[in-house]
């Protein structure tokens, strides 16, 4: 499925930029250096008008996924992540926001001007549904939003856009995998979840530690008296199961 609405009107920010990108340079270096030069005002106030860009990915058959956005609200550059996964009625999910600067709220306009998506038009054929929908929106003035259920071929600009955010994710977030998964806190107590946003472990303990060697620590608050816990550390398998005599 294609959902396609309005266009913003959007001018270049520079050509400096698409210099940069066509370098062949890892993108961490990219990203600073277009940070530094937006730091130093070096390319105005251009793409102002743009106020929220959001990239989703969602993952049918484990009912998982994973939203990122970036949002200018009252004078503040701010960043979310949201992953999560449906369990039956529930939702489970991971989600923060922090504050960006200047600097680096028009490093992402530069990513999004590189490669011209407020003029991208997918270029659809005859590909089957596939296992995992990818959605875009950026919302100004006008705005745009693009949903696929079947991605259609040119999805390259796309995947740029959701490579830079999700890299600025793991560093300003801090999400931390540890063979493949995540402790991540939900109504005040922790579980793990992979990549994707599956919940590998659901959320039930009170302290958790990273899994190393296939086993992680984790504590569980036991009740003593009517007003008294007491913490029950055991160590847990990649399923969460106690493993017995740790």
């Amino acid at each position: 499925m294609l959902k396609h609405m309005n266009i913003i009107q959007f001018n270049p920010i520079t050509l400096v930029s698409k210099a940069l990108f066509s370098l062949k340079l890892p993108s961490l270096i990219k990203a600073l250096v277009l940070t530094a030069l937006y730091a130093s005002n070096a390319f105005g106030d251009e793409g102002a008008m743009i106020k929220k860009v959001t990239v989703s990915t969602t993952f049918h058959q484990a009912q998982c996924g994973t939203n990122i956005s970036f949002e200018y609200s009252d004078g503040k550059y701010l960043f979310s992540i949201e992953k999560g996964q449906y369990t039956g009625n529930q939702k489970i999910t991971y989600t923060e926001t922090v504050q960006l600067t200047e600097a680096e709220w028009k490093a992402l306009l530069a990513v999004i001007d590189k490669n011209d998506l407020l003029h991208w038009q997918p270029i659809t054929g005859a590909v089957k549904r596939a296992e995992m929908s990818t959605g875009f929106s950026i919302v100004g003035e006008k705005s745009i939003e693009y949903s696929f259920d079947s991605p259609p071929d040119n999805m390259q600009p796309v995947y740029a856009l959701a490579s830079y955010m999700d890299a600025l994710a793991d560093q300003k977030f801090g999400l931390h995998y540890a063979e493949d998964l995540a402790k991540f806190s939900w109504n005040g107590l922790y579980g793990y979840m992979n990549e994707i946003g599956v919940v590998i472990i659901k959320p039930r303990f009170f302290k958790a530690e990273d899994f190393m060697n296939g086993k992680a620590r984790v504590c569980f608050l036991v009740r003593r008296l009517i007003f008294f816990h007491r913490e029950q550390w055991v160590w847990i398998d990649t399923r969460g199961e106690v493993i017995k005599g740790q």
